[in-house]
């Protein structure tokens, strides 16, 4: 609250060339977030029937921006994901990325990476078939994936999360097909040309273009596949927690220095595929620079970032 209003006296000056304008749905979220726990805007009453306590408790805020009340309302949404995702098939964590040259790219062309959400998943249904040796519209797998459009340390960096059977389904007949083997090698490959294809059509890059970046990246983009594994719950835990997560949580805050004007945070730097262990770093960051980013990176309302 101490910093809004000098915020949004420099953010014309000194952001809005980079992150664009302030939009009526952004201000209204910060609007929600400076309410935040205060009991003016109304509090539930809870007694304990043993002893007496009585504990007052302030309603959320509801704000995107929230980074308390929106990782809450995010793994609530684990419920409505019960009602559509069948524990019984075998799923994978599944994340496309771009490399650095093609997020610059894709900044400075005011990409919307909203799209990569459908591109990422006719790409893992092309693996499936490709795997399978089948063709045909009625073979899918069944598939739910989000956009992230930064990275852990709230850089630009536009990334796809999708869960997905590996199996495929014959929506015609109720058939399965298992895969036992997938090209996991093949498919670095198979998302670099696929996504490079789509930015051609899109008119962000030409053909020679493309070609240049295919030989610049010998080895593909990245794409890393990760067995969603347990029992009901835990499969529906995971998936919720890769799919819904928001970008920013409290926890990872250090510390905030109101004279310094920075924000100190920790953030995942690297995981190892093989073993699982996170490696994390710390950085510092202009306070303004953080609002900037965190309002830039916020989806619009009606942006549908979940599949």
């Amino acid at each position: 609250m101490r910093h809004w209003p000098g915020f949004r006296a420099a953010y014309n000056g000194s952001f809005r060339s980079r992150y664009g304008p302030l939009s009526a749905e952004k201000l209204a979220e910060v609007e929600k977030l400076l309410r935040c726990g205060k009991f003016g805007n109304g509090f539930q009453r809870h007694r304990c029937t043993h002893c007496g306590t009585v504990l007052v408790v302030p309603f959320t805020c509801k704000s995107r921006l929230c980074l308390s009340c929106y990782r809450k309302k995010l793994f609530g949404w684990s419920i409505n994901l019960s009602l559509i995702l069948n524990t019984n098939l075998n799923h994978l964590h599944v994340t496309f990325t771009v490399p650095g040259a093609i997020s610059r790219l894709l900044l400075e062309k005011k990409f919307d990476p909203a799209c990569m959400i459908t591109e990422a998943a006719k790409c893992y249904r092309g693996i499936l078939m490709r795997a399978a040796g089948v063709k045909g519209k009625e073979y899918a797998p069944g598939i739910i994936a989000t956009i992230h459009r930064c990275g852990n340390a709230l850089n630009y960096n536009p990334h796809v999360h999708l869960i997905g059977t590996s199996e495929l389904v014959n929506t015609e007949t109720g058939e399965i097909l298992e895969n036992k083997f997938l090209p996991f090698k093949l498919a670095r490959f198979v998302w670099m040309r696929h996504f490079l294809n789509h930015l051609v059509k899109s008119g962000l890059l030409t053909g020679d273009e493309r070609d240049n970046f295919i030989n610049l990246y010998g080895n593909g983009f990245h794409v890393y596949f990760k067995p969603v594994k347990g029992d009901d719950n835990e499969i529906l835990f995971k998936a919720s927690e890769y799919i819904a997560s928001g970008y920013m949580h409290n926890s990872q805050i250090i510390r905030v220095d109101n004279r310094k004007m920075t924000v100190t945070f920790r953030y995942k730097s690297w995981v190892n595929r093989s073993s699982g262990e996170k490696t994390y770093a710390v950085t510092t960051m202009d306070i303004y620079e953080f609002m900037a980013r965190m309002l830039y990176f916020l989806p619009e309302k009606a942006a549908k970032t979940i599949r």
